[in-house]
């Protein structure tokens, strides 16, 4: 490499990193991205939001979230006072500048400025939890709100999951329930038209003597028919399940430990 060459080099990287608003052309959809050139921050925008499409994406300096480069990490409160908007995790209300307005506008402009409608007139964009890239809430009751809720959820589902463990080794002895990465226990809670949580899929995966391929599992699933925009029935289906090639393997199995589990 040339001298000159060298400094170049060691003048592209010396430069600093900028921020850069990079946008879909279609949606108006994107975020933030630091680079030391446009060139490189439209690309990786492109990437993130635009499918890879160089040519789909607009990209322009964002001054203001220069001071955030040093970690790449912006508070969404920062982003909302420089003109961009997000939707609420918790609430799924639009998060903007316009917010109370939003909210009198929901409930009414006559109605007396109390409860919710007294915390909406005096919301801010600092009251804004969350960064670009993250979950984000309008406010720190709606960030409780959400975690209490995703609490629930999952002591629902770890008792969930417990019950077709404890179901796994009482019916096949011998069995060793899998937590690998690939294999952990999985489950889906929500709730339903009455507010009560439900699982709507379980699976516990487990491996067996015999066993050549790969794990067999226990597993739930929740059929839902549809008419006209409404679940009109639904019905959970619990099956065994294995690798075609531990077929035999398995069945051998399981027969062998209900002839040695009492009824």
């Amino acid at each position: 490499m040339s001298a000159a060459g060298t400094v170049l080099a060691s003048d592209k990287a010396s430069k600093p990193l900028r921020a850069y608003a990079v946008t879909e052309t279609c949606e108006g959809t994107g975020g933030i991205v630091f680079a030391r050139h446009n060139v490189v921050a439209r690309r990786e925008g492109a990437c993130q939001f635009g499918d890879g499409d160089f040519h789909g994406v607009e990209c322009r300096r964002a001054p203001w979230a220069d001071q955030f480069a040093a970690d790449g990490i912006i508070p969404v409160s920062a982003m909302i006072y420089a003109g961009w908007h997000f939707e609420c995790t918790g609430c799924g209300r639009r998060i903007d500048h316009d917010l109370p307005l939003a909210w009198e506008n929901e409930v009414g402009a006559d109605e007396p400025l109390n409860g919710a409608n007294l915390r909406y007139a005096r919301w801010k964009p600092d009251h804004v939890i969350g960064s670009q890239h993250g979950t984000v809430f309008c406010r720190q009751s709606c960030k409780n709100a959400h975690d209490k809720e995703q609490a629930a959820r999952k002591r629902f589902g770890d008792r969930a999951i417990a019950r077709f463990e404890r179901v796994i080794l009482r019916r096949l002895p011998g069995s060793v329930i899998e937590h690998k990465e690939y294999l952990r226990p999985h489950v889906y809670v929500t709730r339903n038209r009455l507010g009560q949580l439900i699982v709507e899929q379980a699976i516990v995966s487990f491996s067996f003597p015999g066993q050549a391929i790969g794990a067999a599992a226990l597993r739930m699933d929740t059929e839902t028919q549809w008419e006209r925009g409404k679940a009109v029935s639904r019905k959970r289906k619990i099956k065994w399940t294995c690798c075609n090639g531990d077929r035999e393997a398995f069945e051998a199995f399981a027969a062998a430990t209900k002839r040695a589990v009492p009824a």
